[in-house]
């Protein structure tokens, strides 16, 4: 059973934008100065 947007984020966006900006932040600290990152806009 695959699990909806609701069941894996419980408090919505919110917990959702905490979790990328964890991820982001690590990225970032492994990141070499001259390095980028890219997030794709629809």
């Amino acid at each position: 059973m695959l699990k909806a947007f609701r069941d894996t984020w419980e408090l919505g966006i919110h917990s959702y934008l905490t979790y990328l900006r964890d991820r982001l932040l690590l990225a970032k600290d492994l990141l070499n100065e001259s390095g980028s990152v890219f997030c794709p806009n629809k």
